[in-house]
């Protein structure tokens, strides 16, 4: 019985004695409840339009997709599946796919005591002049955050859009000049 466990990879003994009994099927006769998936047809567009988009958020996706649909060759039968889909139903066929991928990597560390003490007000759409910026930068340092890269400030202004960027060579001060 552990040799036919062990061939067949089956963890339990009493579920390999139920499978020869008949009464207990195998682990590949289950079916997921629920209706077959309708949008497996058009997985494959999905994928190569995400690519092609760069691999944005499922809601901006949901929303841009009728503005690249009419360019993007593929049959009016999956573009119509496309259209239907859901943002989280975008989400969710492309989660394996966003796994494969990765995370990017970080250059800065969580600073838990300064967010506490600082206030924060999300100003989502109630900007109503010029001024109110968001910043960050962003590290051009390929696969690997050793040794020293390029680096771009961007500052965007939550009323107008207006973006600007500025490079450096490092974050870090040169010892010269470090306090």
């Amino acid at each position: 019985m552990d040799e036919f466990c062990q061939v067949c990879g089956y963890r339990s003994r009493k579920h390999a004695i139920q499978i020869l009994n008949g009464k207990a099927k195998g682990p590949d006769a289950r079916k997921r409840p629920g209706p077959a998936s309708r949008y497996i047809d058009a997985l494959s567009d999905l994928k190569a339009l995400w690519g092609l988009m760069s691999y944005i958020c499922s809601k901006k996706m949901k929303a841009a997709m009728p503005l690249w649909l009419p360019f993007y060759k593929t049959s009016d039968r999956r573009k119509a599946l496309l259209l239907q889909m859901s943002a989280s139903t975008i989400d969710r066929l492309l989660k394996l796919h966003r796994r494969s991928l990765g995370k990017g990597l970080s250059t800065t560390r969580p600073s838990i005591k300064m967010k506490t003490k600082i206030p924060l007000k999300l100003l989502d759409g109630e900007t109503k002049v010029p001024g109110f910026v968001e910043g960050d930068t962003v590290a051009h340092c390929g696969n690997s955050i050793a040794g020293e890269y390029a680096n771009t400030l961007t500052v965007v202004d939550l009323f107008s859009g207006w973006t600007e960027l500025r490079s450096c060579w490092t974050k870090m001060l040169p010892a010269s000049q470090a306090p």
